[in-house]
């Protein structure tokens, strides 16, 4: 995830590409993994972005009235969201 953006960039609009085609398979599987959980949805919205926990602490108690320290926005980014996404490609893909 942490170098997601810069592949993005990279790969964008190359349909020669395979990392074209795995980034859409990955943005596919993660989508379906955050489905129920929209705070974490934003949460990889604005780290993709290059959002500090800090400010990702303000965003959060702006739109969803939920009050999180950096430490569990770190937890959630590092652990718990890798963690669903591939729970959701191996149901989908074994």
């Amino acid at each position: 995830m942490r170098n997601y953006s810069h592949l993005r960039q990279d790969s964008w609009g190359n349909f020669n590409s395979d990392i074209w085609y795995l980034l859409e398979d990955f943005d596919r599987v993660a989508t379906a993994a955050m489905r129920e959980r929209p705070i974490y949805e934003r949460i990889i919205e604005c780290k993709v972005d290059g959002v500090s926990n800090a400010q990702i602490k303000k965003i959060l108690q702006e739109e969803f009235n939920v009050t999180y320290d950096d430490v569990y926005i770190s937890n959630v980014w590092c652990q718990k969201i890798p963690e669903l996404i591939a729970s959701a490609a191996l149901d989908e893909w074994l």
